[in-house]
């Protein structure tokens, strides 16, 4: 592949096995005719076009070759560029994108901002009644908030909301003993 391709692959594989043009296209920051370069690595077989503007790996190994290809510290860029790409794609509603600005943020090791994300997907998850995923992410937000670098991020009411809800979680689940422990964590 030709250098400029080549860099539009290995970015467009922090995004995922699929992704859109448009947060590629900003993390790039709109260089050079980033549509004529998807349409080159289209040409060259690395993705298939799922709509217009929304792209697909071909294979997994060839996603997960470009990915891997990439220094850790590039690597932390680009989850950073990526998550801010989204953020300012869709301001208007960040709440599809909880999930995705959560795991990026993790992958830039940006505490703080992952913490905010966790909560919220965990937060989203219980009004769908997806018990297991409010877990797992109330439970991430919780290791980051002994962080000092989340400090700024959680308030003293959102971690006391947060314990109030896996409080509930357990109960709905029948943990009663833990359930117990986050309502009384919630108190405190």
């Amino acid at each position: 592949l030709q250098t400029q391709v080549k860099q539009v692959v290995q970015t467009a594989a922090v995004l995922g096995q699929a992704f859109e043009v448009a947060v590629l296209g900003k993390m790039l920051q709109n260089s050079g005719l980033v549509m004529e370069k998807v349409k080159r690595a289209e040409a060259e077989m690395i993705w298939s076009a799922m709509s217009e503007m929304r792209y697909l790996f071909r294979h997994v190994l060839l996603r997960d070759a470009a990915y891997g290809m990439q220094l850790r510290t590039r690597l932390r860029q680009l989850h950073e560029l990526a998550a801010q790409a989204i953020e300012l794609l869709y301001a208007a509603d960040l709440a599809p994108h909880y999930a995705d600005l959560a795991h990026h943020y993790a992958q830039a090791h940006n505490a703080a901002m992952e913490c905010k994300y966790a909560l919220l997907t965990g937060e989203q998850a219980f009004q769908k009644g997806d018990y297991r995923e409010t877990l797992r992410y109330m439970q991430r937000a919780h290791q980051l908030a002994v962080q000092p670098e989340t400090q700024p991020v959680l308030s003293p009411a959102m971690l006391a909301s947060s314990y109030l809800m896996l409080g509930r979680v357990y109960e709905r689940m029948g943990d009663f003993p833990l359930a117990i422990e986050a309502l009384n964590t919630s108190m405190t």
